[in-house]
C-alpha cells in the first residue's frame, strides 16, 4: 500500500472513530481562563507493567512543578486501563489538538 493511499484510509478511520464516539469534527474551539487567557491542558497519560514509569510519583510531581510555572496550564492525570476506547480517542485528539494550536503559523 502507498503512503497517499495509507494517509486516506487514516483519514477515513479517524473520521469514523470521531462518528463513533459523537466528537464534532470542528473541534471545541480554543479555551480560555476565566480572565480570557488561553488554557493549557495537560493530559499525564500513565500505564501499568512494562510501560510504565519507575516512579511514577516523580513523574507526576515534576509535571505537576512544570504545569504551576505556566499561567494557565491545567495538569490532568489519566490512568489507561480507566478508559474506554472513545475516552482514549477523546484525550489523544485533546492532546494532538492543542499541539498543533502550539505551533506557530
Amino acid at each position: 500500500m502507498g503512503k497517499q493511499k495509507k494517509l486516506q484510509v487514516s483519514d477515513l478511520l479517524r473520521c469514523k472513530v470521531r462518528q463513533f464516539c459523537g466528537i464534532n469534527p470542528n473541534g471545541r474551539g480554543r479555551e480560555v481562563t476565566l480572565r480570557g487567557e488561553l488554557s493549557i491542558m495537560l493530559t499525564l497519560l500513565m500505564r501499568n507493567r512494562s510501560r510504565s514509569f519507575k516512579n511514577p510519583t516523580a513523574v507526576i510531581n515534576v509535571f505537576s512543578r512544570e504545569c504551576a510555572m505556566v499561567d494557565g496550564c491545567t495538569l490532568e492525570v489519566v490512568q489507561s486501563e480507566d478508559l474506554n476506547f472513545c475516552d482514549q480517542v477523546v484525550t489523544n485528539l485533546t492532546s494532538v489538538a492543542e499541539t498543533i494550536d502550539q505551533i506557530p503559523d
